[in-house]
């Protein structure tokens, strides 16, 4: 861990152990896994410590200062303050979790943060299931409002505070997290309380792919799940619920009280920007196959099928087919983070990411990218 003389590892412990959820771990487990691993960076106000686009590299935990947890309204094209998050606040997280990134977090005042490498905050909670459990069994402000503001866009919804509605459903979420494999339909249904709206975070349970509501009747009797992590689903209150959001309540979060200025060089500055995904030129000469198709779904589905030729794995068209066609109903298209469950499904690991058009010719081949209203795949 990279400290200075000014803040110690010994004072890192000492406000973690104070902190859920880090006061469910052992002291040996703290030192060792978390203390024993991070690393202090200061950001100056405004400074990004995560963006939408890209998938978080790092967790952070707020030391010191202030940050701001924005989200982005689909209706509007906007992003939307959603949380003043303060010390002990955890960002970063549930892009981790879901596999795809989607929080924005800008430091609103000068701002100490504890960063841990993604790679060993997901070993934490594999290693620790008490504290994994406060994390995989809570939704994040950040997902419950990238999901609603899905379902709204789905729905036509124009109107609605979605930012208010949010903040009042979050306590209320339920998160059901299911494992890979077959899992009986009457089972889900004893799981998925009917009087809650279900929606997909992440991973496919069946033909449902990540952002559309899981609805039961009529599938079949087992329906497969499938991810890296299995699958994430959310429940909502039912819309008249929803819909009772408290007036008058203060932003979420870190108290407005007076601050401190801080003294961000006393640690390692971060970076001005969260670090971009690794990409790679590949030089190499290699004769790809070719599929073509017409239309949205024929499209994507030969994408998937030269992917599956290039990388030897085994193509399930009717699937696949059918996890399109049912994007094209409920979402009336087709869009990258459900061809990402699908490549997961699949047994890929992808990255959704966001590149200059400058820097697409830099991209590690195969990509998956969207070109002319429809999907290619970069080689």
């Amino acid at each position: 861990m990279t400290t200075s003389s000014t803040i110690s590892r010994t004072q890192v412990q000492e406000f973690l152990a104070d902190k859920p959820p880090f006061n469910q771990l052992s002291e040996n487990a703290l030192k060792t896994q978390l203390v024993g691993k991070c690393q202090l960076l200061g950001y100056r106000s405004g400074q990004p410590l995560f963006e939408r686009e890209k998938m978080p590299t790092q967790i952070a935990i707020i030391y010191q200062g202030q940050a701001r947890i924005l989200g982005y309204d689909q209706r509007s094209q906007r992003h939307v303050s959603l949380q003043l998050a303060g010390p002990g606040e955890v960002l970063g997280w549930a892009g981790l979790l879901r596999g795809t990134p989607c929080e924005t977090a800008l430091a609103s005042t000068d701002l100490i943060a504890v960063t841990l490498p993604a790679a060993d905050f997901l070993a934490i909670l594999e290693a620790e299931p008490e504290f994994g459990a406060a994390f995989l069994e809570r939704p994040a402000v950040s997902e419950v409002f990238e999901l609603l503001t899905q379902e709204f866009a789905r729905r036509a919804e124009v109107s609605g505070n979605l930012k208010e509605l949010a903040k009042n459903v979050v306590e209320k979420t339920v998160v059901v997290n299911l494992p890979k494999g077959d899992t009986k339909t009457k089972e889900l249904e004893s799981i998925l309380e009917s009087e809650k709206i279900w929606l997909v975070s992440s991973g496919v349970v069946g033909d449902f792919a990540p952002g559309s509501p899981v609805v039961l009747d009529g599938v079949g009797r087992s329906l497969r799940i499938e991810g890296p992590r299995g699958a994430r689903i959310l429940g909502f209150p039912e819309q008249k619920d929803r819909g009772e959001v408290e007036e008058g309540t203060n932003e979420n979060g870190a108290q407005n009280t007076e601050l401190v200025p801080l003294d961000v060089s006393m640690v390692p500055q971060a970076p001005a920007r969260p670090p971009e995904p690794t990409v790679v030129q590949d030089t190499q000469s290699i004769k790809y196959p070719i599929f073509r198709g017409k239309g949205e779904v024929p499209a994507a589905l030969a994408c998937f099928q030269m992917l599956a030729k290039h990388l030897k794995l085994k193509f399930r068209r009717d699937v696949i087919r059918r996890v399109l066609d049912n994007q094209i109903r409920t979402a009336g298209r087709v869009s990258l983070q459900a061809c990402g469950a699908i490549a997961q499904m699949m047994g890929l690991t992808g990255q959704l990411v966001q590149v200059p058009a400058a820097a697409v010719s830099r991209l590690k081949a195969p990509a998956l990218i969207q070109w002319q209203d429809h999907f290619a795949v970069h080689k």
